[in-house]
């Protein structure tokens, strides 16, 4: 996969694509209230339920973290392993 296919999916999502990771559910990206492009999170699209936090938006790469057991988790989603519906 070339950098310009990867920062497409990065840039597909951000947009409001659905994409699955490998063998998972289908997800969304949100924005948050602010509207910004950088911040936001996942929710799976069948159910509606929060997976993440998104953070930071790269050009082949997202960031975010979500809670586990009261415990803060690092996300990292890189662009190779995502999949648009």
């Amino acid at each position: 996969m070339t950098k310009q296919e990867r920062k497409s999916i990065i840039t597909a999502i951000v947009n409001g694509s659905e994409f699955k990771i490998k063998n998972q559910p289908y997800y969304t990206y949100k924005f948050t209230i602010n509207k910004t492009k950088d911040s936001g999170y996942v929710v799976n699209s069948t159910t509606s339920q929060y997976q993440g936090n998104i953070d930071k938006v790269g050009r082949v790469r997202l960031s975010g973290y979500a809670f586990v057991m009261d415990k803060r988790v690092k996300i990292e989603l890189n662009a190779e392993m995502l999949e648009l519906v």
